[in-house]
């Protein structure tokens, strides 16, 4: 796919890319994501993480703390 962002624009790209399903690269998060897919609130799959849909619901909570 085509990168629509500036390099600079990270924090941007995961705001936008958990939400979709094919998530973004794993290692873009600086946090660890394992208590969020313990919860069932965050996937992995393919070196990819996204939000499922229970992580959805509480979306904002979650992108607060990872980027924190």
């Amino acid at each position: 796919y085509t990168t629509l962002f500036r390099s600079g624009d990270r924090e941007e790209q995961i705001l936008l890319g958990l939400r979709l399903n094919r998530g973004i690269p794993e290692d873009w998060l600086t946090r660890d994501p394992a208590p969020y897919i313990a919860g069932g609130f965050m996937r992995r799959a393919n070196g990819r993480i996204s939000l499922t849909p229970r992580g959805m619901l509480v979306s904002n909570t979650i992108l607060a703390e990872l980027l924190d």
